[in-house]
């Protein structure tokens, strides 16, 4: 697994890279300290995934998780933060980012998360599943009964777990297009406008597991 890390603390950059070097198989290829070193080097080396503090100069990580998303649409993203709120929750779902761990639990969760989005998974510790679940996701915003049709529910799974309307093409060999079609409908029919609201509902309805 090729990593890149970015932390404006030099010291927190250590200490990934501690616990980096004690997992199998996972070599950092570069670091960073501000968030448009972070775009430069993702964009250069391509990572299989890309951990980011959530504060940076520059560029926060969900900026730079914005910013690679079509340059580097490969490259799953982790976002590593001291704040574990609803405000925190937003910004992180918002930006497309794969995985949310808090910097406090990365000894215990870091390692989980690299493996669960890997594997194409999403990873977010309980307390913020519940907050996606309770709070952020209003019940009155989105139809409780799921009125999707089956290739629908493909595509929404695809796209949830972060996959773009090309790749989720590939995967259902079907044409680009077709899948912008049907995504559409998919926001039109659950009454949302963006991919946060999609990967809320894929959460709520369990299209998507989430750690």
């Amino acid at each position: 697994m090729r990593l890149v890390v970015a932390d404006d603390h030099a010291l927190m950059r250590r200490g990934i890279r501690d616990l980096i070097s004690g997992y199998q198989d996972c070599t950092i290829l570069a670091e960073a300290s501000q968030g448009d070193e972070a775009v430069n080097h993702i964009n250069a080396l391509q990572p299989d995934v890309a951990i980011l503090d959530l504060s940076m100069p520059v560029m926060t990580g969900p900026e730079v998780a914005r910013a690679v998303a079509t340059t580097a649409p490969s490259t799953r993203i982790i976002i590593l933060t001291m704040h574990d709120s609803e405000g925190t929750l937003r910004q992180i779902v918002e930006c497309g980012a794969h995985g949310y761990v808090l910097k406090g639990e990365a000894d215990i969760y870091l390692g989980q998360a690299l493996r669960s989005v890997m594997d194409g998974q999403l990873y977010f510790h309980t307390a913020a599943l519940e907050m996606m679940r309770k709070g952020y996701l209003r019940p009155a915003q989105i139809p409780t009964a799921d009125p999707l049709t089956q290739r629908e529910r493909e595509i929404l799974t695809l796209l949830a777990k972060g996959l773009s309307s090309k790749e989720a093409a590939v995967t259902l060999d079907i044409s680009t297009r077709t899948v912008e079609t049907h995504r559409l409908n998919i926001y039109r029919k659950l009454r949302i406008a963006t991919i946060a609201d999609l990967v809320r509902y894929a959460i709520r309805e369990n299209y998507v597991t989430a750690a």
